[in-house]
């Protein structure tokens, strides 16, 4: 909701992120999810999913805008991240 604002600190993002956006969410412009996409291009830290049939807040199981196929998917590949970036150790 307003990054395209930052275009600039856009560059300093080396740490990974993950941006998901529903498309279906009236909150959320596809002008702004355009401009991100457009910002996030050759920045290999950032990735962004889009979620066809998901609208705002749709990763909530309590909002009526819950979508639980798309929050799944979602949740694996946020679960991916951080198996990535914080991999988990065998007990001494």
């Amino acid at each position: 909701m307003g990054i395209a604002k930052h275009a600039d600190d856009f560059v300093a993002v080396h740490c990974p992120v993950h941006l998901h956006y529903g498309l279906k969410d009236p909150h959320i412009p596809q002008s702004e999810v355009d401009a991100v996409m457009q910002l996030a291009q050759n920045r290999p830290s950032i990735e962004i999913f889009l979620y066809a049939d998901a609208g705002h807040s749709f990763f909530n199981p309590i909002r009526p805008s819950y979508h639980a196929t798309s929050a799944k998917l979602a949740s694996e590949r946020l679960n991916a991240l951080l198996d990535r970036v914080c991999p988990a150790t065998a007990p001494a």
